[in-house]
């Protein structure tokens, strides 16, 4: 389901189906069954106008109606949240500093990683806290935030999912515990500036071979 989904504005919802089936090499009886089923009830299926008179939402629902059109065997799906993994392409990097946990590029038929944060999981941000190097600390961080945290040029850094709540906390629980704390605030994701300079780096010269 892409942000541009490519459906033929003058045409209605049944002929953009009917047309991406017969790309996909659907039978239209198959087609149809499948529509009926699991869109009688929408009010995208019992539209007769043209495409480009639905709302955004309604053309989201074709997309995805487009997608499982002849069931394909695989589907890229995701509950981050439950520890699974999602897969993103995109040339958006606000969205992707804002998303992602590891960065990769696909560059010379080859994806390879840009950066990737070495702290907290699932849906957790990334925050820092300026301090000495104490195992205390780590632990306290550990156990109030639930990810682990890295300690690095003087900061600690660490993943929190509700800062709002956490961070007072955690505060309070350092300095109870004796740590001066030199500051504390989100971190600056490190995406945006890798992938960066990953596109200012020149590509490695490919091998030629030479006659002799």
């Amino acid at each position: 389901v892409l942000e541009h989904d490519g459906f033929w504005g003058n045409l209605t919802f049944e002929q953009n189906m009917s047309t991406f089936a017969a790309a996909k090499r659907v039978p239209w009886k198959e087609a149809c069954a499948y529509l009926d089923e699991h869109w009688r009830d929408s009010d995208i299926y019992k539209s007769k106008k043209p495409v480009k008179y639905f709302s955004r939402g309604q053309r989201v629902q074709c997309a995805i109606c487009r997608a499982f059109l002849g069931w394909p065997a695989i589907y890229l799906l995701a509950a981050r949240s439950r520890g699974a993994g999602l897969l993103i392409s995109s040339h958006q990097l606000d969205a992707i500093d804002e998303l992602c946990d590891d960065v990769g590029m696909l560059r010379d038929k080859k994806i390879t990683e840009v950066a990737k944060i070495r702290y907290g999981s699932g849906i957790a941000k990334p925050w820092e806290l300026g301090a000495d190097h104490n195992e205390r600390w780590g632990a306290i961080i550990e156990e109030t935030c639930g990810s682990g945290a890295v300690y690095e040029d003087h900061t600690w850094r660490f993943g929190v999912v509700l800062p709002d709540e956490t961070i007072p906390l955690l505060v309070k629980k350092l300095v109870d515990a004796g740590c001066a704390i030199r500051r504390v605030g989100p971190a600056g994701q490190p995406f945006s500036m890798a992938i960066r300079n990953e596109y200012l780096r020149k590509p490695s010269a490919p091998d030629i071979d030479k006659e002799e």
